[in-house]
């Protein structure tokens, strides 16, 4: 049985049997480690986060970004007011899960390494390794991550589906964090932006907040009456980095195209990429016979080089979606995001340890860019996925039996108010 979240982000299928799974339980975030691997295979690691350097200094300063519990954009802005160096200036391979301990090589144009070692940071948020360095940081440099992950409490054959996950090619998802395990909105206000909705796409982005914000129904209300000022005041001033600026934009009364024009490439990209990878995750579910890549739907889709047997699952899901290939193609869209591109439909997994202790388990595996951690776990556990994931919230709310009740019942919602069956629906009409 399909889990409420995975029907959210357009899971609806296993790659091994749905009647093998344990259920374990994660006990906080530091249960979860994320260390990017380089392209050379050098890992950037907790326990030695140090980089070689290339031998070519330059303007740029590499470093080692080490997070705990953050999120990628927070720790990029807090970095960027803290050296008051604008965040388009510092650049990244890829995003980290928040609700984790993490490492990776990052980079900031015209700072020293020693402007970066004198930084007050938070004890969340460490640099090591600050080094001069001739060329940048791009997307996609690293080859992967290595993830190590702490189940407790597990019940099960671990080592029977252990062997399948490791034997079997495990379908490519995207994971939970492309759209968000706490608020799974990305992609629907996505559609909506390519709609071209932009007052609503911004508002349902502001009314669907987190449901654990302790203020939810006072800042909901204060929405209702049009008291951005207020509702912003609610806000935490080192969270909610994307809610506080639409509301800032609302406040100055900018005016929706202007508002449109003004917002960042990171939310815009997060979002219309979330919709993508649904679209990709609803294809994955429905198609047969895998070829090595199928494209992602976006304005360079040409339907006809796709082979016949993937091709009728394309055009029936953006039938029912109520989309055309047209509406990718945005003029005002920032750094031609919409184009689509080639993603693997199966992935491998790579170097799987696992070791018993104690009274837990440990597991060490590998995953190219690109790949969630998050789906190897949802092979593991199937159904049980949401109450694992929920466990690095326990050392915050203790028994999260309430937690994990309250976040179905907030998905149930989602799912009553956006989607037709397992389709997002036409907020055009």
């Amino acid at each position: 049985m399909i889990n409420l979240l995975d029907r959210i982000c357009g899971m609806h299928k296993y790659s091994t049997s749905p009647n093998k799974a344990i259920y374990a339980e994660l006990r906080s975030v530091d249960d979860f480690v994320v260390e990017e691997i380089l392209r050379d295979g050098t890992i950037v690691s907790i326990e030695n986060p140090k980089l070689r350097h290339s031998g070519y200094p330059g303007l740029f300063t590499h470093f080692v970004l080490v997070k705990r519990n953050v999120d990628t954009f927070v720790a990029i802005h807090i970095l960027s007011r803290k050296l008051n160096t604008p965040r388009n200036l510092f650049f990244l391979s890829g995003l980290k899960d928040k609700e984790a301990i993490t490492a990776q090589k990052a980079c900031v144009f015209s700072v020293s390494p020693k402007q970066l070692e004198g930084l007050n940071l938070p004890d969340n948020i460490k640099i090591f390794s600050p080094i001069r360095e001739l060329r940048r940081v791009s997307i996609g440099d690293h080859w992967g991550n290595r993830f190590t992950i702490r189940l407790w409490y597990v019940r099960g054959y671990i080592e029977n589906i252990i062997n399948d996950v490791i034997g079997t090619p495990i379908l490519n998802f995207y994971g939970y964090q492309r759209f968000g395990l706490w608020k799974p909105i990305n992609h629907i206000v996505g559609k909506m932006l390519l709609q071209g909705l932009y007052e609503e796409a911004l508002m349902i982005f502001l009314k669907e907040i987190n449901p654990l914000f302790r203020n939810r129904k006072v800042f909901l209300d204060l929405l209702e009456d049009g008291k951005y000022l207020d509702a912003l005041k609610l806000l935490p001033r080192h969270k909610f980095w994307f809610e506080r600026w639409i509301l800032k934009e609302f406040i100055h009364r900018r005016g929706v195209s202007r508002i449109f024009s003004r917002m960042p490439s990171s939310l815009l990209r997060l979002m219309i990429e979330a919709y993508q990878s649904f679209l990709f995750n609803l294809i994955l579910s429905n198609v047969e016979d895998y070829p090595q890549k199928l494209p992602l739907i976006g304005y360079k889709l040409d339907l006809t080089t796709i082979d016949e047997s993937s091709r009728h699952v394309f055009k029936e899901i953006l039938d029912s979606e109520e989309i055309s290939l047209e509406i990718f193609r945005k003029h005002s869209f920032k750094l031609r995001i919409a184009r689509g591109g080639f993603r693997r439909c199966t992935i491998q997994i790579r170097d799987f340890l696992c070791e018993k202790k104690e009274d837990n388990y440990v597991i060490r595996f590998s995953l190219p860019k690109g790949s969630f951690a998050t789906i190897i776990l949802r092979e593991l556990t199937k159904e049980n996925i949401l109450w694992l994931l929920l466990g690095r919230k326990r050392s915050q709310y203790g028994d999260i039996t309430k937690l994990y009740h309250d976040m179905r019942n907030y998905y149930r919602s989602l799912l009553s108010k956006y989607y037709v069956s397992e389709y997002l629906r036409n907020f055009a009409t």
